[in-house]
């Protein structure tokens, strides 16, 4: 699998300015980006997902929603001329792969950074090979049922995971180790 040269330029371009913004902050590139691109498909964001420090505060009320937000500080959304940039602050520590790994649906599994280049799970790979979507965590009816409309000529694959109107569940931070992991 390899990127195209029009993403690859506006990746660059994206890490410069989160180089020139958070010079402190390591950051991954994932999701939509990468999976669209490599499916021939428009872009149409860049979502970057911004490494935490151990040290950093769980976010208030987190734990009213449920592990939900346990590894998510913040996001916001920046421009930078005409590129839509998605800025996703997280809790704790990440590589690469991790970050490709919380993504609740397998198409959506695969992650970018300069150091490490294009990284993707076996349920990345499943999911193009098959044209199958398959929730690989319990997740919201409303992003599955986008991600379905989307990609209308493949086949759904709820699989034993629990799709609500609720919490994400599966995801906690352990303040023992200062890492966020999967229950």
């Amino acid at each position: 699998m390899k990127l195209s040269d029009d993403l690859l330029k506006r990746l660059y371009a994206a890490s410069e300015y989160m180089e020139d913004n958070f010079p402190a902050r390591k950051f991954t590139i994932a999701g939509g980006c990468l999976r669209d691109d490599l499916l021939g498909r428009p872009v149409k964001d860049i979502d970057i997902f911004i490494h935490g420090f151990s040290t950093d505060p769980v976010p208030e009320g987190c734990e009213d929603a449920g592990e939900r937000n346990a590894y998510l500080m913040f996001a916001k959304t920046v421009y930078v001329g005409s590129e839509e940039i998605n800025l996703i602050f997280l809790r704790g520590e990440w590589c690469a792969l991790d970050v490709a790994a919380r993504c609740d649906i397998g198409i959506c599994q695969v992650a970018w950074t300069k150091g490490t280049g294009l990284v993707y799970t076996d349920a990345f790979v499943k999911d193009v090979v098959f044209k199958t979507l398959t929730v690989t965590r319990n997740t919201s009816l409303d992003h599955v049922e986008r991600v379905e409309r989307k990609f209308y000529d493949f086949e759904s694959v709820r699989g034993d995971y629990q799709v609500t109107n609720g919490n994400i569940k599966g995801w906690h931070y352990n303040s023992a180790t200062g890492k966020v992991e999967l229950k």
